[in-house]
């Protein structure tokens, strides 16, 4: 629980510092990708320190391309 609870913490600092530059200076676009891979790498790190298991991307990209090689 307490990685959980510091992978949240990390994440607001991280947007706390870095998101009101991008909002100063009127970065629409980089504030909207910034704030979505923020909340991806977040939530992945967060299941993670709950110890839920993930499945494997690898095995997606396997899946998508078989057809192509």
């Amino acid at each position: 629980m307490a990685a959980f609870v510091a992978v949240l913490v990390l994440s607001f600092g991280v947007f706390w510092m870095e998101a009101p530059k991008l909002v100063q200076r009127k970065q629409k676009r980089e504030l909207t990708v910034f704030i979505l891979l923020l909340f991806v790498s977040t939530t992945c790190c967060a299941l993670l320190a709950l110890d839920v298991k993930l499945p494997n991307p690898l095995a997606w990209l396997k899946v998508v391309f078989r057809d192509f090689v």
